[in-house]
């Protein structure tokens, strides 16, 4: 997978759950665009997210989205769903920082945690789409790659 691709899905599989105190989308809201997804499910996905945030709710996730969208948004459930179980941000560094514990604990050694931010896949993720648009690579490119 590649890496926009792969940053692209842990933006969607992580502001697909929003809630009081868990808001990602805040930091994302101003400075990405659904033409910077490259997967069709992914720009639909944060279409989605982006009319619910604005209409003012808070609590999004696959059920609200559904309860929301109902019929409109069932041929994306099943991705959906694997987005936030597979690449949602804090399952990530949570399961990476977990990971270090267990390797290096056992050895005595003090383990080495993660300090990634959510913000870093964000300018990571402009960085990319910017330079893939000075590199002149098209849109089609990348979902090739999904495929």
């Amino acid at each position: 997978m590649h890496r926009r691709l792969e940053i692209e899905n842990i933006i969607i599989g992580t502001i697909v759950t929003t809630y009081e105190g868990r808001d990602y989308f805040q930091h994302c809201r101003y400075c990405l665009t659904p033409d910077m997804f490259s997967v069709e499910v992914n720009r639909r996905l944060y279409i989605i997210v982006s009319e619910m945030y604005e209409s003012g709710c808070r609590d999004i996730n696959p059920l609200t989205i559904m309860e929301t969208y109902g019929d409109k948004a069932e041929d994306i459930m099943v991705r959906m769903v694997e987005l936030n179980t597979d690449f949602d941000f804090m399952h990530m560094k949570t399961m990476y920082n977990e990971r270090q514990y267990l390797i290096f604990a056992g050895y005595g050694i003090e383990p080495k945690y993660t300090n990634v931010q959510f913000t870093d896949y964000i300018n990571r993720f402009i960085s990319l789409v910017f330079n893939d648009k000075q590199e002149g690579k098209r849109d089609s490119d990348n979902k090739d790659a999904a495929a």
